[in-house]
C-alpha cells in the first residue's frame, strides 16, 4: 500500500554493506531506511537485492523495516 516502500538495489550495495562491521552496517541500513521513509512519508520499507533478500554476513533483512532510532 501507500504506507510502504520497496527498494530493490544491486549487488554492489550488498557488497558495500557486507564489507563493513556491524556498527557501520547498522548506520548505513538505518540511514537508507530513514531517508526513504521520510522522503516518501511511509511507515515501512523493504530492501531487496536484485529481487532477493538482502544478506550481509552480519544480518539478513527479509522483511519490512521501520524507522531506526
Amino acid at each position: 500500500g501507500a504506507d510502504t516502500v520497496l527498494l530493490d538495489v544491486n549487488g554492489a550495495f550488498a557488497s558495500y554493506v557486507s564489507s563493513m562491521g556491524t556498527t557501520g552496517e547498522y548506520y548505513v541500513i538505518g540511514s537508507v531506511c530513514n531517508t526513504y521513509l521520510e522522503a516518501y512519508g511511509c511507515e515501512k520499507i523493504k530492501i531487496t537485492v536484485e529481487n532477493g533478500t538482502l544478506e550481509s554476513g552480519h544480518a539478513d533483512y527479509p522483511g519490512y523495516m521501520t524507522m531506526y532510532q
